[in-house]
């Protein structure tokens, strides 16, 4: 084998060959190991080593190249968006910092230890018996004092603040999980509509690509026509203009895709460098043809409705919250220390001693009580006013599902329309073609008949795509995208 000018035996070739089909930097690394090895064992020239290192490094960068996606389905678009969009790994985020603060909060019911220790060096005590004037009597007390002491408390009763914290803490997390999932189905239906909007590109591309063709056809048919003296030369012209437009129609409709299919690449927040293509026909995979529903009782997953009831409950435990402060608050006690000298008599003996105690403590605010009058007012207008809010708030999700619901009716009534005037812009057509054809009509009627045509066609391909756009709509009301 020869490489770079210079021969290689079976077992360079060996490793050589092995670095073709590097997966990873830690095969690069390895394989980089390996081929060093073997370059000093056979005294290969440093040179080679250096063009080898280039060589895994190059193939190592085109194996990590942007990703491109020549048939992505609305299935990957979706769970690549879900993979990479920041505002959504934002809000995951968030409900984790919320569960680890509810697992916070619920620390608090635990016991309180704590342990401490202090060394002490004191003077002489003078002690003044007969006035602060008079000459004072000297004590030489134990010069070192030591103290070492176990503190413990275990509340008992909070006029239910503990409670309260622990449940509002486990709300938020709710509030948290509803407000990603929420920007999670805002990302899905943004990413549906972007997917559907490429694919009616496509179709129009394909329906003007068709009506191309056969503008080539009548082409050559006025021509012929014209040699035989049965057209004139403006009628020819007048078909070949008919041909440019498409072809304008055509170019704008090319360069719409790019752009969708570039504003897809952003919205799924993927390279730049990235090339992406969709696949128009999996739109099936979540477009299913189901029958609208006739009430509003199916209403139990919207985001909006969920969030809002979620508040008012977070808002109650507000309000207990502050009830709790007007309670007294109960805890057990106790204490345990090792001590030295020992105070405990008089005169103070110098030894070390233990002593421990246990009991309960009892505290209540009483400048609570005039304090405390706002604060629980406060409170209650803010649930009176998340009540009103939760009533709003159905009444807005109430309508934008009846909005829907009749939006995807008359999304069908569109489609029955125009599947009817297609039949009747083909038939004229060919009506019109076929006089054309007979000398009976003008130029002019046959490219108005295939305007017509064309425009029949492509309201059908809008009103499909548009009934599956309010399909998804009302998927994300219902809270089921």
């Amino acid at each position: 084998m020869d490489i770079f000018g210079l021969n290689l035996n079976g077992a360079n070739q060996m490793y050589i060959s092995g670095i073709c089909s590097l997966t990873s930097l830690s095969d690069f690394y390895l394989t980089r190991f390996h081929c060093i090895y073997y370059l000093r064992m056979n005294k290969i020239r440093p040179k080679l080593l250096l063009a080898f290192s280039f060589c895994c490094v190059w193939i190592v960068k085109a194996q990590n190249s942007p990703s491109h996606f020549d048939k992505m389905t609305l299935r990957q678009a979706i769970e690549t968006g879900i993979r990479n969009n920041k505002e959504l790994q934002n809000s995951m985020t968030e409900t984790e910092i919320s569960k680890e603060r509810e697992k916070e909060i619920f620390n608090h019911k635990l016991p309180e230890i704590s342990f401490g220790a202090n060394y002490k060096r004191l003077t002489h005590l003078y002690q003044y018996e007969d006035g602060l004037f008079e000459s004072p009597t000297t004590y030489v007390p134990t010069k070192n004092v030591y103290e070492f002491n176990v503190d413990a408390s275990l509340p008992l009763y909070s006029g239910g603040r503990l409670n309260a914290e622990s449940r509002k803490s486990r709300i938020g997390t709710q509030l948290s999980e509803l407000k990603a999932q929420r920007t999670q189905r805002i990302l899905k239906l943004d990413i549906a509509t972007a997917f559907l909007h490429v694919c009616h590109l496509m179709q129009q591309e394909k329906l003007i690509t068709d009506k191309m063709k056969e503008d080539s056809l009548i082409i050559r048919q006025v021509e012929a026509m014209r040699r035989n003296g049965a057209s004139t030369r403006n009628e020819v012209l007048r078909t070949k203009l008919q041909l440019s437009n498409h072809r304008l129609m055509l170019t704008g409709v090319q360069n719409d895709i790019i752009i969708g299919e570039h504003q897809l690449l952003t919205l799924l927040s993927m390279d730049e460098q990235a090339t992406l293509h969709i696949d128009p026909e999996s739109i099936n995979e979540y477009y299913k043809d189901a029958e609208v529903p006739e009430s509003n009782a199916a209403l139990t997953q919207n985001d909006e409705l969920l969030m809002a009831k979620t508040g008012y409950e977070l808002q109650k435990t507000d309000q207990q919250l502050v009830r709790s402060a007007l309670l007294p608050q109960l805890a057990l006690i106790g204490n345990y220390g090792l001590m030295n000298p020992n105070y405990k008599f008089y005169p103070p003996q110098p030894y070390f001693y233990r002593i421990g105690m246990i009991g309960l403590s009892m505290k209540y605010s009483i400048s609570e009580l005039y304090k405390n009058r706002s604060k629980s007012r406060a409170t209650k207008l803010a649930t009176d006013q998340k009540v009103l809010e939760i009533e709003q708030t159905g009444e807005i999700v109430n309508h934008a599902l009846f909005t829907a619901r009749q939006k995807l009716i008359e999304a069908d009534e569109r489609i029955r329309i125009s599947q009817e005037a297609i039949e009747q812009a083909k038939e004229n057509y060919r009506t019109v073609r076929q006089k054309y054809s007979e000398n009976l009509s003008l130029i002019t009627e046959l490219i108005d008949a295939d305007n017509a045509y064309l425009e029949a066609e492509s309201n059908l391909i809008t009103n499909r795509i548009d009934k599956q756009l309010k399909y998804f709509q009302l998927q994300y009301i219902l809270g089921k995208l």
